[in-house]
């Protein structure tokens, strides 16, 4: 497994008005199944530690 591969996805609040929501489509090749942690790395990775992160499982 690659521990550093991924991707940055960055999105500016200020562009989205309060009743709107984000969302983020990704297509994962079959051969990456697996479980992949996310998270926000803002401020040198302070967002992170306070726990702004989450895993996302991919099934064959």
């Amino acid at each position: 497994m690659d521990a550093h591969a991924g991707l940055m996805v960055m999105i500016d609040p200020l562009l989205i008005s309060p009743d709107e929501a984000t969302v983020v489509t990704a297509t994962i090749p079959s051969d990456k199944v697996g479980r992949w942690e996310f998270g926000c790395f803002q401020e040198q990775g302070q967002h992170y530690d306070d726990g702004m992160r989450g895993v996302l499982i991919v099934e064959p």
